[in-house]
Protein backbone atom coordinates (compact mmCIF):
# COMPACT_ATOMS: atom_id res chain seq x y z
CA UNK A 1 0.00 0.00 0.00
CA UNK A 2 1.39 3.31 -0.82
CA UNK A 3 0.68 6.65 1.24
CA UNK A 4 -1.46 8.37 -0.94
CA UNK A 5 -3.49 5.27 -0.92
CA UNK A 6 -3.56 4.63 3.10
CA UNK A 7 -4.34 8.28 3.35
CA UNK A 8 -6.87 8.60 0.79
CA UNK A 9 -4.94 11.53 -0.98
CA UNK A 10 -4.11 12.39 -4.74
CA UNK A 11 -0.83 13.71 -3.48
CA UNK A 12 1.18 13.46 -0.42
CA UNK A 13 3.90 15.18 1.21
CA UNK A 14 6.81 13.24 3.16
CA UNK A 15 9.29 14.69 5.81
CA UNK A 16 11.68 12.55 7.10
CA UNK A 17 11.89 12.95 10.76
CA UNK A 18 15.13 10.17 11.63
CA UNK A 19 16.78 8.01 9.65
CA UNK A 20 14.12 5.41 10.16
CA UNK A 21 10.98 7.60 10.61
CA UNK A 22 8.81 9.10 7.98
CA UNK A 23 5.63 11.79 8.25
CA UNK A 24 3.42 11.60 5.57
CA UNK A 25 0.62 14.34 5.02
CA UNK A 26 -2.46 14.93 2.73
CA UNK A 27 -0.90 17.74 0.39
CA UNK A 28 -4.05 19.43 -0.55
CA UNK A 29 -5.73 19.16 3.23
CA UNK A 30 -5.37 22.92 3.87
CA UNK A 31 -7.19 23.47 0.42
CA UNK A 32 -9.62 20.74 1.27
CA UNK A 33 -10.14 22.39 5.01
CA UNK A 34 -9.59 19.51 6.63
CA UNK A 35 -8.77 20.25 10.43
CA UNK A 36 -5.72 20.44 12.52
CA UNK A 37 -4.29 17.77 13.43
CA UNK A 38 -2.80 18.75 17.24
CA UNK A 39 -1.37 15.55 18.28
CA UNK A 40 0.40 15.26 15.67
CA UNK A 41 1.75 18.43 15.77
CA UNK A 42 2.73 18.11 19.03
CA UNK A 43 4.65 14.99 18.20
CA UNK A 44 6.41 16.81 15.30
CA UNK A 45 7.57 19.52 18.09
CA UNK A 46 9.12 16.24 20.37
CA UNK A 47 11.44 16.13 16.85
CA UNK A 48 11.84 19.58 16.74
CA UNK A 49 10.08 20.18 13.71
CA UNK A 50 6.93 22.11 14.96
CA UNK A 51 4.47 22.93 12.03
CA UNK A 52 0.99 23.02 11.00
CA UNK A 53 -0.46 19.77 9.82
CA UNK A 54 -3.96 19.68 8.41
CA UNK A 55 -5.92 16.51 8.02
CA UNK A 56 -4.67 12.48 8.56
CA UNK A 57 -1.12 11.82 8.98
CA UNK A 58 0.90 8.30 8.62
CA UNK A 59 4.33 7.24 10.05
CA UNK A 60 6.41 4.98 8.00
CA UNK A 61 9.68 3.81 8.09
CA UNK A 62 12.48 4.93 5.56
CA UNK A 63 11.01 5.44 1.66
CA UNK A 64 12.52 3.99 -0.99
CA UNK A 65 12.40 3.30 -4.61
CA UNK A 66 9.78 0.53 -3.88
CA UNK A 67 8.01 2.31 -1.46
CA UNK A 68 7.74 2.95 2.24
CA UNK A 69 8.76 0.08 4.69
CA UNK A 70 6.50 -0.60 7.54
CA UNK A 71 7.31 0.53 11.02
CA UNK A 72 8.74 -1.95 13.74
CA UNK A 73 6.60 -2.71 16.84
CA UNK A 74 9.39 -0.73 18.35
CA UNK A 75 9.12 2.39 16.78
CA UNK A 76 5.25 2.14 17.10
CA UNK A 77 5.51 1.97 21.04
CA UNK A 78 8.66 4.85 20.89
CA UNK A 79 6.01 7.08 18.72
CA UNK A 80 2.98 6.09 20.88
CA UNK A 81 5.08 6.58 24.24
CA UNK A 82 5.78 9.95 23.15
CA UNK A 83 2.33 11.09 22.12
CA UNK A 84 1.06 9.61 25.04
CA UNK A 85 3.66 11.78 27.11
CA UNK A 86 3.41 14.72 25.55
CA UNK A 87 1.25 17.29 28.07
CA UNK A 88 -1.80 17.58 25.71
CA UNK A 89 -2.14 13.88 24.74
CA UNK A 90 -4.04 13.46 28.10
CA UNK A 91 -6.81 14.63 26.21
CA UNK A 92 -6.98 12.40 23.46
CA UNK A 93 -10.03 10.75 23.28
CA UNK A 94 -8.99 6.69 22.70
CA UNK A 95 -11.35 6.64 19.65
CA UNK A 96 -8.75 9.36 17.98
CA UNK A 97 -5.79 6.41 18.80
CA UNK A 98 -7.88 3.42 18.02
CA UNK A 99 -8.02 4.96 14.38
CA UNK A 100 -5.20 6.00 13.68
Amino acid sequence: MTPERALGADSVAGERLTDSLVLWTDHYAVQCAQARNTPVENLLSLYRRPRTVEGRALFTGPASAEGAEGLSFEQVIVLLDRLLAHASARTLDRQVLAAS
